[in-house]
């Protein structure tokens, strides 16, 4: 599957939770103006076959490389930012993850509940970052994560799904 392919199917989804981009991606179009999709956001948790290095294995696959490491010590966050070899107008790539072994015993518990429920395959397949929430989250479970991680909590209630998109106009 083609990258664009891959990015468009992600756009659709976020669409689906987010209706008002479009919106204002058509208005900003109508007035004359130009837009570049310059990155998209995805977000994981760095256990198992869900870690940041495996998440990125079908970016990789498709000629995305890896260029840089970011981490959010206050957020307990490690992010990677990939961009397209073959076309640097194709959107970078930013991969975010949860360091959930710095979080309580509590906290990783539910985590890795969650996170059985995802095989490798999965993980590898170009469908995973707009295939939504794999598994199902208590009201219980969702205010223990809140209690130390919004991104913890954001994690358990949306899934794996595009975060953001950031357009720019061009001038």
């Amino acid at each position: 599957m083609s990258i664009e392919l891959v990015l468009e199917r992600m756009w659709q989804d976020y669409l689906l939770l987010n209706p008002e981009a479009q919106r204002v991606v058509d208005t900003l179009l109508a007035e004359g103006e130009s837009i570049v999709n310059d990155h998209i956001a995805l977000r994981t948790f760095n256990v198992g076959v869900v870690a940041l290095e495996e998440c990125a294995k079908p970016f990789l696959a498709m000629g995305y490389e890896e260029k840089d490491e970011y981490f959010f010590e206050a957020k307990k966050l490690r992010a990677k930012h990939y961009e397209f070899k073959a076309d640097p107008s194709t959107p970078k790539i930013f991969i975010s993850e949860l360091l959930v072994d710095e979080f309580s015993s509590d906290f990783q518990d539910i985590v890795n509940s969650l996170v059985s429920h995802i095989s490798a395959h999965q993980v590898q397949q170009t469908d995973f970052f707009h295939s939504g929430r794999p598994w199902n989250v208590s009201l219980s479970q969702h205010e223990t994560l809140l209690e130390e991680s919004d991104y913890g909590a954001w994690m358990a209630a949306i899934g794996y799904r595009l975060i953001t998109s950031l357009f720019l106009l061009t001038i």
